[in-house]
């Protein structure tokens, strides 16, 4: 009996011995699972967070966005840092900022045309312009401020040339909207550089709204 027993005892010992090791063999196996998928992700997150190469095009849409900050700088200078009237900085952007407006045109004329090429837009396809909305608004308030840019449209149009080229202030908006929304997840290093811009130029425009707003206030009051 004695035997019986020790014999029943080594049997059940060498079962959980087997179980236990085949227990660690899971586990091994689950950790080395885990740790794949864990590889795994991390690769996925950093191939997320990799900085593409800017194309030609990304440039010419860089560019656009520059000149066209230009373009609002003289009066944003001289309201909201009126220290820039003692320097002839804001003369000099006032007197070319037409010209300068006609450059940002061609520069977001050409970024539009090598996007549209590149992706096949089709004319004859109405859901084309719904996708492409933004670019296409923003490059006819482009057109119709550049083609207007001349002392014949000022003349002929008189006091609605100066409501039309209101149009400019729109354009910071969308810009704005264009750039976050049609680089998400496929970011350049010019990406956060037009973000700060047009979202920089947003601001300061605001500021010197509320500063002409305020003094319009003051004016009314005395």
């Amino acid at each position: 009996m004695l035997r019986i027993d020790m014999t029943l005892e080594n049997q059940q010992f060498s079962h959980f011995i087997s179980i236990s090791n085949d227990y660690v063999c899971l586990s091994a196996q689950s950790y080395s699972i885990n740790q794949s998928f864990n590889e795994y992700y991390e690769i996925k997150d950093m191939e997320n967070f990799i900085i593409n190469t800017p194309t030609f095009a990304s440039y010419l849409g860089f560019s656009a966005l520059c000149t066209y900050i230009i373009t609002l700088l003289p009066t944003i200078l001289r309201i909201v840092f009126p220290v820039t009237k003692n320097t002839s900085v804001p003369k000099i952007l006032l007197k070319y900022r037409r010209q300068i407006g006609v450059i940002s045109f061609v520069f977001g004329a050409c970024h539009g045309i090598l996007l549209f090429m590149k992706r096949n837009f089709d004319v004859f396809d109405i859901d084309s312009y719904f996708i492409y909305l933004q670019g296409i608004v923003i490059l006819a308030i482009f057109t119709l401020l550049a083609v207007t840019s001349n002392n014949w449209s000022m003349k002929k149009l008189k006091k609605d040339w100066r409501k039309l080229h209101y149009l400019t202030y729109t354009l910071m908006f969308l810009l704005t909207w264009h750039i976050s929304d049609k680089m998400f997840g496929k970011w350049s290093y010019l990406t956060p550089l037009g973000i700060i811009g047009s979202i920089g130029i947003t601001v300061l425009f605001l500021i010197r709204k509320w500063i002409e707003y305020k003094k319009k206030k003051g004016a009314r009051s005395s």
